[in-house]
């Protein structure tokens, strides 16, 4: 994702130090070997600055700073700020000595004396003794120290070899000084009469002056307020800017930069602004703080308090933009506010509430961009705001909008990478423009368009990588984009291509998390590989090693949650690789670890849903727990609580289609539930009821047809198929009740179906010799084919169940008992015949919910012993 920042590039040109030279350790400027007590001198530093309010060495030019740092101790922080805590100077001075084996030899060794300080517990650092200091003085300018110690000892000879001559030079300085003092009396007593009249005449006057000299004092006390205030703003704000940059970049420094968030944080909502005019002139600094601070916390998983961070710049902005509405700057800073609120939003599944934020953004920015026409800046982020606003249009199901809004993205950053080809800021943004463009046409059914696009988005990034590029984002978006690459192919049958880059893709962040393990966005980008590999397994028909991939994701999501328990998209991810692992379980025939993966995603989504009833995902997610539930019920024949289940999703559906009729995803998801429902009806043979939910289906589906709203049409119109084939075979089978020869004329399968049905219906009305004629066809149809025969035999299974229906066995009369034993010996009968033509799928016979009614009979269960020993290989 391309990121709105507050300047431009800030590449390091040719011949430049690497590094700022106020917080460069003694080592590195003067050219030798660093290692991580360097970076504990950098965070020294930053901490100085904080306490003092200026780096530690800073003069006119880089290269006096770079001598200062190598030559010259800092000044003792008591005495530039004599209030603040002796404990707390003597940490930063320790992470500041010259030596490195002085220093605290770890960022770790420094966090935990943090650590102490703010818990109020004795620190492990010692001060320096002045003895000390001036040993390793003496050891740094040893040829200084050497001349020092020299002159030293010529005073002392001079001094102890003359004292005759020094008495006498005293005796003669005090008789002159005695002289001058006699004058001077009788000057002053003449003065005295005149002094005394005119001190006086001088009272009324200095009463006065007093009096304004009160109010000048009074005045310049509170300007150094407000300077003190400003100083302490601009202190923390600087700490936050360098342990923003300094984490991003090293990991390793992550103990620490916690410690001294904690400190930034605290301090920033101790510092009150005392005047109105000191509130102007801080709030830019403030509130660019508190993005940085909100962004150091989303890292840390602290979304909560991202949050607050986030709520108080945003109304910061809002009263510097009222206050000055024509001003770019509070315009700038309004809108970054606003794009800031709106990513936290979407980060935790609120997408419509950061639509309406990326709305004001984009306004702002197009004012700015068309005001500022020639300012490269202005046009960026009026890009960024484009793209943000195409993201959630995905996410809401407006294609056409999201389409409009990537292309304006993309028209402005391609001229952006040409005025300035050699900017990796803006060839970045370009290849992100192309990798929205991509998903766009990935997710409406267009994976070969999808894929142009991904490969421009890839050329870029590599070209960057091969400039020298390696930062952390830079590698976290390759890694988006091969993830990108690999769906696509996945979905043009490019089974090979689509694991290429799904590999190198999860190899990219794995690295990433291994460099900043805490960091739970590179946590979270990992446990999304994991989950496309298992899907990529699940499409090879590979279950067991998809289910391996899932359950890493899920190690990675449960992780997240409970890192950040507030954090309602985390949870709501966690739902969905539990609903993954449910599908796969139901694939490898584990039906009890199916039914515990979505019960536990059931579980999750229903508090979300309670939490926030009116977030259409979170209702949608918990619709979607209910017809999975509902599938694998029909699935076992437990058709009452697969109805039940249906029902509550139906209910979910018809909320969300009568809340937004224009919804594409909303009238797709209530058309698939009424699918689901005609199948259930169809299942136990009540073809009427299932004709009902099939003709509520089709409407729907074809009028998104006719309005163009199919993302994948080909796959739309082969749904469309599928149900309208189930209609007319229900409809088939309804008219077969009464008409036989009207299902015999049907091509074979929808024939096969009716008289299915016809039988079963008609073994419910007790109408069994009817049965014996339906089953006499059945068998004409194809009885030299084991498929045609296993549905002969679930045919004969069903009429069995129908004769008992829900009564008890026992209660049946002896003339049903033997109507129901009758139609199971054929059910077997049946089964076995297919057997010896070829049928040897013992798996799909046991899951079968047809034949439920005869499972327990001797001929069944032999039957399925004779499979086993014959084709061992079908056992899972």
């Amino acid at each position: 994702m391309a990121k709105q920042i507050q300047g431009g590039p800030d590449l390091t040109g040719t011949g430049q130090i690497l590094g700022t030279a106020s917080y460069m350790a003694p080592e590195q400027a003067a050219g030798r070997r660093t290692d991580p007590r360097s970076d504990v001198y950098a965070i020294g530093a930053i901490l100085y600055e904080l306490l003092v309010g200026r780096p530690p060495f800073r003069a006119e030019t880089a290269f006096e700073t770079l001598r200062q740092v190598q030559e010259l101790d800092p000044v003792t922080p008591l005495v530039l700020n004599p209030k603040m805590d002796h404990d707390l100077e003597t940490i930063s001075l320790k992470a500041l000595t010259k030596d490195p084996s002085q220093r605290y030899q770890t960022a770790q060794q420094m966090a935990e004396d943090l650590g102490r300080w703010l818990n109020g517990e004795p620190i492990r650092a010692r001060p320096i003794r002045r003895v000390e200091k001036l040993w390793r003085w003496a050891k740094r300018n040893a040829r200084v120290a050497w001349l020092s110690a020299a002159v030293l000892a010529l005073l002392l000879v001079v001094a102890t070899g003359s004292p005759v001559a020094l008495v006498g030079i005293a005796l003669e300085r005090r008789a002159a000084v005695a002289a001058q003092k006699q004058a001077e009396t009788k000057a002053v007593i003449a003065r005295s009469a005149q002094r005394q009249a005119e001190h006086n005449a001088a009272e009324a006057l200095e009463a006065q002056r007093q009096a304004q000299k009160q109010a000048a004092i009074a005045e310049s006390a509170r300007r150094v307020s407000d300077e003190q205030s400003a100083l302490a703003l601009e202190g923390f704000s600087k700490l936050v800017y360098e342990l923003h940059d300094l984490l991003k970049n090293q990991p390793s420094l992550r103990p620490m930069g916690e410690q001294l968030l904690d400190v930034a944080v605290q301090g920033l909502q101790k510092v009150a602004r005392p005047t109105e005019e000191a509130a102007r002139i801080a709030d830019h600094a403030t509130v660019t703080a508190q993005f940085k601070l909100a962004d150091l916390l989303l890292i840390l998983a602290r979304t909560q308090e991202a949050e607050e961070r986030l709520e108080e710049a945003l109304r910061i902005c809002e009263g510097s933009f009222e206050a000055n509405p024509n001003n770019d700057q509070a315009k700038r800073d309004l809108s970054l506010a606003y794009s800031k609120r709106g990513d936290l939003c979407l980060q935790t599944g609120k997408t419509a509430v950061a639509k309406k934020y990326y709305s004001k953004v984009r306004d702002l920015q197009t004012e700015l961009a068309r005001d500022n026409a020639n300012v490269c800046s202005y046009q960026r982020d009026l890009g960024i705001a484009n793209i943000r606003l195409g993201d959630v249009s995905v996410t809401l199901g407006e294609p056409v909008a999201a389409r409009e809004y990537f292309q304006n993205s993309l028209e402005i950053f391609q001229h952006l990478a040409a005025v300035a080809p050699a900017d990796a800021g803006a060839q970045r943004d370009l290849s992100v423009s192309y990798e929205r463009l991509g998903k766009l046409h990935d997710e409406q059914g267009e994976p070969a368009q999808a894929l142009e696009y991904f490969h421009k988005s890839l050329a870029i990034l590599d070209s960057l990588a091969v400039a020298g590029a390696r930062d952390v984002e830079l590698r976290r978006t390759s890694s988006v984009t091969h993830e990108k690459i690999a769906q696509a192919s996945r979905k043009i049958n490019d089974p090979a291509t689509a694991e290429k880059h799904f590999t190198r893709c999860l190899e990219l962040r794995q690295q990433l998390l291994e460099t900043d393990p805490a960091n739970a966005v590179a946590k979270r980008d990992l446990a999304t590989a994991y989950e496309y590999l298992g899907a990529l397994a699940q499409d090879r028909g590979n279950h067991e090693e998809a289910r391996d991939h899932f359950r890493k994701s899920l190690q990675l999501r449960e992780e997240l949650v409970l890192a950040d328990p507030s954090n309602a998209q985390v949870q709501r991810e966690l739902g969905v690789i539990r609903e993954k692992l449910g599908d796969v379980s139901l694939e490898l025939d584990d039906v009890d670890a199916a039914l515990q993966n979505h019960r536990m995603a059931l579980e999750l989504r229903e508090e979300l849903a309670a939490q926030d009833p009116k977030n259409v995902e979170a209702q949608r997610d918990l619709s979607i727990s209910y017809r999975k539930l509902g599938s694998i019920c029909a699935r076992h024949g437990n058709y009452p609580d697969a109805r039940q289940y249906y029902r509550k999703a139906l209910v979910i559906r018809e909320k969300l289609v009568a809340a937004n009729p224009q919804s594409i995803q909303a009238n797709l998801d209530m058309a698939a539930t009424c699918d689901k429902f005609g199948d259930l009806e169809k299942s136990v043979q009540q073809p009427e009821t299932a004709l009902q939910w099939y003709e509520r289906a089709l409407p729907i589906l074809r009028r998104l047809e006719t309005e163009g709203k199919f993302q994948c049409r080909p796959q739309m119109l082969q749904w469309i198929a599928e149900i309208d084939q189930k209609r007319l075979t229900c409809s088939v089978a309804l008219r077969a009740i009464d008409d036989i020869q009207f299902a015999l004329e049907q091509p074979r399968e929808i024939a096969v179906e009716a008289l299915v049905i016809r039988a079963v219906v008609l073994a419910r009305r007790g109408l069994h010799d009817e049965v014996m004629v339906t089953s006499e066809k059945l068998l004409h149809i194809g009885s030299a084919d084991a498929n045609h025969l296993y549905n002969v035999a679930c045919c004969f299974s069903l009429c069995a169940a129908a004769v008992v229906g829900d009564k008890p066995p026992e209660h049946l009369s002896s003339d049903d008992q033997a109507i129901r034993s009758r139609y199971a010996a054929q059910a077997i009968e049946s089964l076995t015949r297919a057997v010896e033509l070829g049928f040897k799928d013992v798996a799909h016979m046991e899951a079968d919910p047809d034949f439920a009614a005869i499972r327990h009979e001797l001929g069944y269960r032999q039957l399925v012993d004779r499979l086993r020993s014959l084709f061992p290989a079908t056992l899972d």
